[in-house]
């Protein structure tokens, strides 16, 4: 139904909760004892369990009260994950302006969303950062004297009063909480009397992280890049991969190859990766090709494509 920005689940109630990111993986084991593993997402979705933090029937009162102002599981509100709340390396640390790269300027684009990455060897997830506290600090280049930018606490969105330049790296330090709503009815949980709660008390109150289904599913590097003339962008990730959209102003009959889908890390299927787009005005086409060079579509001026992943061939498709 909606979500209560004004609302963040108590923090006196919170400490103790335990949960986390969790992914939705099919597993089939065959008869030979091997494994054919399917990842349906490719970001996380948090669930904690807050049931802890209710120590006497003070705090039952209180989650009873919340609960009620949120009609139920109807509408969303802000909670602190203890475990990972920064935008720092260890999740937890005071930020600091240079934590997290959140785009690359164009001299065009002035809004950049705020986004935290997760490293692990070649392998680095995405995940679109919402619900911030605090302040925002943003660097450009590293440097942060005469920046004019706002910031959207709701959306994360960092809306800058002018263009950063091309090439600048734009990076931010933020701390933020975690969209959710009640993973069930309450009555469900609180199926005990008032006077056994001090040897019973409670189980379980789920909480769920509420995902927008209206983004794209993994990439969220705010902005679109702009190339002009461009021949080829056989680009390593994850600079190629830094911009959803691209947008190319071919002056000539050009082609655009993408980057090898299994250098570094072999991507989970499916998209949309990129929405690649001809938007030059003249009579010039535009070949969108594989790493190999193989041609999957050519745009005419003014039509764009989207492109996704076979993982297990693997292999890009333009649709």
């Amino acid at each position: 139904m909606g979500f209560h920005e004004f609302a963040t689940y108590p923090e006196k109630l919170n400490y103790g909760s335990r949960g986390g990111p969790g992914f939705s993986t099919s597993i089939i084991e065959v008869d030979s004892g091997r494994e054919e593993r399917t990842a349906h997402w490719s970001r996380a979705k948090h669930r904690y369990n807050v049931a802890y933090g209710i120590k006497s029937l003070d705090d039952l009162s209180e989650l009873i009260t919340f609960y009620h102002a949120r009609l139920g599981p109807a509408y969303g509100f802000r909670f602190k994950d203890w475990l990972d709340f920064s935008s720092a390396p260890n999740h937890r640390d005071t930020p600091t302006m240079t934590d997290q790269e959140i785009g690359v300027g164009d001299n065009s684009e002035t809004q950049f969303q705020l986004l935290k990455k997760y490293t692990s060897g070649a392998v680095t997830r995405t995940r679109m950062i919402t619900k911030i506290t605090g302040s925002v600090l943003i660097a450009l280049d590293g440097i942060t004297s005469g920046i004019a930018y706002t910031v959207d606490n709701a959306t994360g969105l960092v809306t800058f009063a002018s263009p950063p330049g091309s090439g600048v790296v734009i990076t931010a330090g933020f701390t933020f909480d975690v969209p959710v709503r009640f993973g069930k009815e309450l009555d469900q949980v609180l199926s005990l009397a008032y006077s056994t709660f001090s040897t019973g008390g409670i189980e379980d109150v789920p909480l769920v992280e509420i995902v927008d289904d209206n983004l794209t599913d993994e990439f969220y590097f705010g902005g679109s890049d702009i190339q002009t003339d461009t021949v080829e962008l056989p680009v390593a990730w994850p600079t190629f991969s830094a911009r959803a959209w691209i947008y190319i102003l071919p002056y000539g009959a050009r082609t655009i190859r993408l980057p090898n889908p299994t250098s570094p890390e072999v991507l989970p299927g499916g998209g949309p990766y990129f929405y690649i787009m001809n938007d030059s005005t003249s009579l010039y086409n535009l070949t969108v090709a594989d790493h190999n060079g193989v041609t999957l579509k050519t745009l005419t001026p003014g039509t764009g494509t989207v492109i996704v992943l076979d993982s297990d061939t693997p292999k890009w498709y333009a649709l």
